[in-house]
């Protein structure tokens, strides 16, 4: 049975802001757990697959893009069109597509002529019989019309990189959340709460899994590590275990990877020292400014992070079983009872 987390989940692979997560709640406030069964405009889903689950999304974003709850960009229309090839086929309850809600307001002709290169039909008519053309007129749409009249001459397709606009889409989304967590109210850091315990306990369904592009569910993985307030050694444990490179990821807008981080801003030694004992763990990342681990503890004065990092290189020039050191660190610090397991988190 499909959680309200991993709903949460998908509409977060598919672009939609934290701040909108109420959109779950308004589903019909709460999915019950013996059975977790979603109820939607009356109807009990007693399983939320995967094309379910895409086309509540859709509908979110239809409501989104028709509802005037965005502006409409090609930014945006893009990100949309990586999971949604049809959106140019989409049309509101009065049968207006986007090329008939452009006709009303719209000067982006970037916007406009990507659509018409994208198979978006300058012919389709609305519930009241007016076409695009006809709505630009009335509305005296000089941006439509010209373009319009250009692709009449001369058809053009569009291009579009999938890989490119999800990546940038990623970047953008990341920074969204990290910014929207700083601002978060109590309901909504509990919400965040329930999707990365989901997430990291249950992981997504395999049928989610395989419907994904590559790189979406390290997308979700990925915001956990770099956005979410108070991460435990529990929860980096898990973590590693599901998402083992999770070690070399960087972050999409500084470079920064989460050592970096525990040198900017932790001294719990338990965490420093799991992470480092990692596979794949690389001390001598750069971020983008070119900083390494001991450049940014050097200049907050991370202590505990520097003597750990000194003892690893004492270690590594002496040749000795880097993975043993650590085991047995670790278990020291287990029986001293300084595990940070139930600890709030290296944010706490």
């Amino acid at each position: 049975m499909m959680t309200k987390q991993l709903i949460v989940a998908m509409l977060l692979i598919q672009g939609a802001s934290l701040s909108a997560m109420d959109f779950v709640d308004d589903v019909e406030d709460t999915l019950v757990d013996a059975g977790t069964a979603l109820v939607a405009a009356g109807t009990a889903v007693q399983e939320m697959t995967m094309d379910a689950m895409k086309e509540q999304a859709k509908s979110f974003l239809k409501d989104q893009f028709f509802g005037n709850i965005v502006q409409l960009d090609l930014f945006t229309v893009k990100t949309v069109m990586v999971d949604f090839s049809d959106v140019t086929e989409w049309a509101d309850g009065k049968g207006n597509t986007l090329l008939h809600r452009l006709a009303g307001f719209s000067p982006d002709e970037e916007l406009i002529r990507f659509l018409l290169g994208r198979g978006a039909d300058p012919m389709a008519q609305n519930n009241s019989g007016e076409t695009a053309e006809v709505l630009a007129r009335k509305f005296k749409n000089e941006v439509m019309l010209r373009s319009l009249e250009a692709f009449a001459k001369e058809s053009w397709v569009s291009e579009f990189d999938a890989d490119a606009i999800r990546a940038q889409a990623m970047n953008m989304m990341q920074g969204q959340m990290q910014q929207e967590v700083a601002n978060m109210g109590p309901e909504q850091l509990k919400q965040l709460e329930e999707m990365k315990n989901g997430l990291l306990d249950e992981g997504l369904p395999e049928e989610l899994r395989q419907g994904m592009a590559p790189g979406q569910e390290d997308q979700m993985y990925r915001m956990i590590l770099f956005a979410m307030p108070n991460l435990s050694l529990v929860d980096l444990r898990k973590l590693v275990a599901r998402k083992p490179s999770c070690v070399t990821w960087q972050d999409l807008q500084t470079g920064n990877t989460f050592l970096h981080l525990l040198a900017l801003r932790s001294e719990d030694e338990a965490l420093i020292r799991f992470w480092i004992g990692c596979d794949g763990i690389d001390l001598t990342a750069i971020n983008n400014q070119g900083y390494t681990v001991r450049n940014l503890a050097t200049n907050k004065g991370n202590k505990v992070m520097l003597n750990v990092l000194d003892q690893v290189e004492s270690v590594a020039k002496a040749d000795v079983d880097m993975d043993e050191v650590l085991d047995k660190v670790l278990d020291e610090l287990d029986a001293a009872g300084t595990n940070s397991d139930d600890d709030e988190g290296f944010f706490g």
